[in-house]
């Protein structure tokens, strides 16, 4: 090996092993999903467990008609729903719930962004009909997610 050659090959082992260090160096290694994902994965949950509930009891929880929360501190959904279990709440960016209307015939369940977290401001929905949630729009139309 020329010295010229080693010259040029130095720099190149360094840039690589910078490059497959660094993200695990600055704690980038595993990013954070979107405030969506949190939104969208805990609504399709809420579904599974509100078709479950309907096949159980012959309606959607909560019994009687109403709606129940999974907030800080409260866990009303989980009254009705004990196997939804979204995460810590501390560490939620949105509250949730869910409401029965029509006898327990329809549902609806909403994620709402937290004050002061980078989902403040987002809305989510899904229902009895809805195949996926939809983003709700500041103007209150919806578009799929």
């Amino acid at each position: 090996m020329t010295a010229r050659a080693a010259r040029l090959l130095i720099p190149a082992v360094v840039l690589v092993t910078v490059a497959v260090l660094a993200p695990s160096l600055i704690g980038q290694r595993h990013p954070r999903p979107s405030p969506a994902a949190e939104a969208v994965r805990n609504l399709r949950v809420l579904k599974l467990l509100e078709e479950r509930y309907f096949a159980e009891h012959g309606r959607y929880a909560p019994d009687p008609d109403g709606t129940a929360r999974f907030d800080m501190g409260a866990a009303g959904i989980q009254a009705a729903l004990p196997d939804f279990r979204p995460g810590p709440p501390e560490r939620l960016l949105f509250v949730y719930s869910i409401t029965s209307f029509d006898k327990g015939a329809k549902f609806a369940a909403e994620a709402r962004g937290r004050t002061g977290t980078a989902a403040a401001g987002k809305r989510f929905s899904i229902n009895q009909d809805s195949r996926d949630p939809e983003q709700v729009a500041a103007a209150g139309k919806s578009r799929s997610e």
